[in-house]
């Protein structure tokens, strides 16, 4: 008898989407492949997860093409190529304009998908970006502001409602082909605060360096690319944000690290933060999708009280992941925070004061600058 409606897909979904898939796996996927499966299904899930390319890649690996009908394998395989290209593209001209503000003796961090393409996923094609995030300091705003402006950027006005801004302190843009436009979204905070402000006082220092093409780029420590992973995931908890692909970069950098980090200097910022449970809910979620190994006593270091974690487990697993409704994703937000009071505070204070008083002086600074 066939498995619930959905079940062989998502189990598909999740073992194909691995970075590395080992033998015992590859062969699970070749006995799902002789199943029956909705394939537009599938190839709609792992478009709204952002995990197309390594569905390709892996499915492309073990010969699957025949399995699909040519215009949905036409589909996907089209857009992996053009993913490649649209990344190197990415990579080059990053490097370009990171080459400009090291010459202008500017210090940046490069974040997230960047990052992880070229550190983790070591191929353009599996990794998708919308844009590329970097860190500067706050007293280099303006001289950034000035380098990317000279080498033909043009900042992105913010027209939106005030709860749909993003954190980066600036956003610019430039086409860098045609209708291709590079994104850059300019942070001068690590993660914000949310409700608290995430004190990572060594973070410059903890910095990796790595020459790619001539140019030095930045990456945050293992641990604290760790700390983002998790901080990003409490910021995007709904299930039409939370995707599977951030969730890829967790496992993939866990396995890449081989779990030698320094654990206590994350548990350390997680406690004067308070995000314990956010670290736990990261580590939690790569296990159960993908069979991350993580010892039991890093577990226990972040692991909340019994009721608390068996919420989070009900709450987002393996079998609701990759289809969970509106309301899991509301209450995994509340069940991120450390304390229900952090929770209150976030509401005042971020939600509240952040984007609606700010938010609604930022809109009449603007309406005033364009009367003037």
């Amino acid at each position: 008898m066939r498995p619930s409606r959905g079940g062989l897909e998502n189990e598909l979904i999740l073992l194909s989407c691995r970075l590395n898939p080992d033998k015992h796996v590859q062969d699970r996927i070749r006995g799902l492949l002789k199943q029956p499966l909705d394939w537009p299904e599938i190839i709609a899930l792992c478009g709204r997860h952002k995990v197309s390319p390594l569905l390709y890649y892996n499915l492309n690996k073990l010969g699957a093409g025949g399995m699909l009908k040519d215009a949905a394998w036409s589909n996907i395989r089209n857009y992996y190529y053009a993913n490649i290209n649209r990344n190197i593209l990415f990579q080059k001209n990053l490097c370009f304009i990171l080459e400009k503000l090291n010459e202008a003796g500017l210090e940046v961090i490069v974040l997230k998908g960047a990052l992880f393409i070229e550190e983790v996923y070591r191929n353009p094609g599996l990794r998708a970006l919308s844009d590329i995030d970097m860190l500067v300091k706050k007293n280099d705003i303006t001289a950034v502001k000035g380098v990317l402006f000279q080498n033909g950027y043009k900042e992105v006005p913010f027209s939106g409602r005030p709860d749909t801004r993003n954190d980066a302190a600036f956003e610019v843009t430039k086409e860098i082909e045609n209708n291709l436009n590079l994104g850059l979204d300019v942070h001068e905070e690590f993660v914000p605060a949310r409700p608290y402000r995430i004190d990572l006082p060594d973070l410059w220092d903890r910095t990796r360096e790595k020459v790619i093409n001539g140019t030095k780029l930045s990456f945050p420590s293992w641990e604290d690319t760790i700390i983002y992973c998790a901080l990003h995931i409490r910021k995007h908890p709904r299930p039409n944000t939370l995707h599977l692909k951030f969730i890829v970069d967790i496992d993939a950098i866990l396995r890449s690290s081989g779990l030698d980090l320094d654990w206590g200097y994350i548990e350390a910022a997680a406690k004067k933060s308070a995000f314990i449970h956010s670290v736990y809910f990261a580590l939690y979620i790569a296990k159960e999708l993908f069979g991350t190994y993580i010892p039991a006593d890093v577990m226990n270091r972040f692991r909340p009280r019994a009721v608390k974690e068996k919420a989070i487990r009900l709450c987002m697993n393996k079998n609701n992941f990759l289809k969970a409704a509106g309301w899991q994703g509301m209450a995994l937000r509340l069940l991120l925070f450390d304390r229900g009071v952090d929770f209150i505070i976030y509401l005042w204070r971020v939600s509240f004061l952040e984007r609606f008083i700010m938010g609604k002086i930022s809109a009449l600074s603007s309406i005033l600058a364009r009367n003037r």
